[in-house]
């Protein structure tokens, strides 16, 4: 009997888990901080509401997976000449199976733009301390930004203040940004991309493949 009740519940929660993964939000967040000569930044990934959580550390160079706030997994990132090795690696295995042309260039840019769209900005926090050579190259070009960045603030849940440091030269501030997004609301501009690329039977035979 328990072993049938044991076997009941794995199969609810494996038939939940495409519904959980396509319509629980995603919530990823961006803090990077300069201050001096001292600078931090960090990427805090939520899947599953709370449950799950990725944390990237730009600073420590370190990634963190969190299940229930316990942390399971700490893992240093990859040194850059170790990455940039693979890279080339990944290039020539991109070039030889899928080979760039010009005419891509339109359906990738209206992904891009058609996916940005299907985000929901939570938070969009930009504090900038601005100082140029001198105080009146500083105030020009505060003059120059001030109409540009300070309508942006009408948007919701948008937060952006350049203040002028007219002593010495300096580019301190903070970023924080929030966006939330679900991955069933990706699903149409991978499908419009596919669809735009002639990609879609190539795929199709990977499955049928596969199956």
């Amino acid at each position: 009997m328990v072993a049938y009740i044991i076997f009941l519940l794995l199969l609810i929660a494996i038939s939940l888990t495409p519904s959980v993964i396509l319509f629980t939000p995603i919530r990823i967040k961006l803090l990077a901080e300069k201050k001096g000569l001292e600078a931090r930044g960090e990427i805090n990934i939520a899947l599953t509401g709370e449950a799950t959580r990725i944390r990237v550390n730009l600073t420590e160079k370190t990634l963190e997976v969190y299940f229930f706030g316990v942390r399971i997994l700490r893992k240093s990132i990859e040194e850059k000449k170790k990455r940039e090795e693979k890279k080339r690696e990944e290039k020539k295995r991109v070039k030889e199976k899928f080979r760039f042309r010009v005419e891509y260039i339109r359906p990738i840019l209206r992904f891009i733009y058609n996916a940005m769209k299907t985000f929901s900005i939570k938070k969009f926090y930009l504090r900038l301390n601005l100082g140029l050579e001198n105080a009146y190259e500083t105030g020009i070009a505060c003059g120059y930004l001030y109409p540009m960045v300070y309508p942006l603030n009408t948007f919701q849940n948008t937060c952006i203040r350049i203040t002028p440091n007219f002593d010495a030269p300096m580019l301190d501030g903070r970023l924080e940004v929030d966006i939330e997004n679900k991955v069933v609301r990706l699903i149409p501009p991978a499908f419009n991309l596919t669809s735009d690329l002639k990609l879609k039977g190539k795929i199709l035979r990977k499955i049928k493949d596969v199956l």
